[in-house]
């Protein structure tokens, strides 16, 4: 019969067949069928969030803001300017959120730090917020 006609002429042992997975802290040395001991590692490191933060903002804002700077401020120094006191105000927020998430070290980002701050119920709006109108487009 011809290799690939009416079935597999794989040959080698299950073994042989395993491919390195960069996210187990432990090498596999089983196939996935019997492996139950690996385990996925959960840290994120610099390079990740980074990577996340930089995909966020070119995803959701470097195309549209142009446009709605441009508009109101039509020279391009005047558009460099706004783009870094924009920048400048984004650090100093990054810096109170880094701030809150080391004083509050739970998960719930917003909804924990006004959840402390003013009220369970103040958490409880942020959150349907988000949900309703905030973040529906992201």
């Amino acid at each position: 019969m011809a290799p690939g006609v009416g079935g597999s002429r794989w040959t080698a042992e299950p073994e042989d067949r395993i491919l390195p997975d960069p996210f187990l802290r432990t090498p596999r040395h089983k196939t996935l069928e019997t492996s139950h001991d690996a385990e996925l590692d959960r840290g994120i490191r610099l390079h990740h969030a980074t990577a996340m933060v930089v995909g966020t903002i070119i995803g959701a804002s470097i195309f549209v803001q142009p446009s709605e700077i441009t508009g109101p401020v039509p020279s391009l120094f005047g558009a460099g300017l706004v783009w870094l006191v924009a920048g400048i105000l984004t650090f100093f927020g990054a810096l109170v959120a880094a701030e809150l998430a080391s004083l509050f070290p739970e998960s719930g980002g917003v909804y924990v730090y006004l959840r402390e701050a003013f009220s369970p119920l103040m958490g409880f709006l942020w959150g349907w917020a988000m949900f309703w109108t905030m973040h529906t487009g992201i």
